[in-house]
């Protein structure tokens, strides 16, 4: 998929996370600018004011050289990877769990950003994932996904090195 950061978008029909309160996420993106705030990809219309919510952004606010993933149960949190300025290639990795509650972020093989906030509680929502834009309406990404998988429960550790690896290979980055 590829962005221009003005207009684009692809939405899916509602897809059920009303059965869990985690999630995995790989995905190999592309990100060109920093000049403003990007949806890779987002549960719902907006991960950090509606409940049951999830959301790749990159950046995660103008001028920030960031990848963030926010979540929220019946509370907000966001883990942010720093460091990435634009334009960057990069497999991104996410671990979430709002019971727990825990929330990392890492880059290609970089350490983990974490967020031990709390989420609040419940599950995630049955809403359409929206690509490229919040909602089809604002916050649109500009550069390209060349990958995603997302996985309703946490990873095993077999699983999540096994994504990450073929996630990097499709994107072209080395880990």
């Amino acid at each position: 998929l590829k962005g221009d950061g003005i207009d684009d978008f692809m939405s899916t029909a509602a897809i059920d996370f009303t059965g869990t309160d985690a999630v995995s996420y790989w995905g190999g993106v592309q990100k060109l600018s920093d000049t403003n705030a990007g949806v890779v990809f987002e549960l719902g219309t907006d991960s950090a004011t509606v409940n049951g919510t999830f959301g790749l952004l990159a950046p995660h606010t103008a001028t920030s050289s960031t990848f963030a993933f926010n979540s929220r149960g019946t509370a907000y949190a966001q883990a942010v990877a720093t460091g990435y300025a634009s334009p960057y290639s990069g497999t991104i990795s996410v671990a979430n769990d709002i019971s727990t509650p825990s929330l990392s972020i890492a880059v290609n093989a970089d350490a983990a950003f974490t967020n031990g906030a709390t989420q609040g509680t419940g599950n995630y929502s049955n809403n359409p994932v929206y690509f490229m834009s919040r909602a089809g309406t604002s916050t649109f990404f500009g550069g390209q996904v060349y990958s995603s998988i997302l996985l309703g429960r946490a990873a095993t550790p077999t699983e999540a090195a096994n994504s990450k690896a073929w996630v990097a290979e499709k994107t072209g980055v080395a880990l």
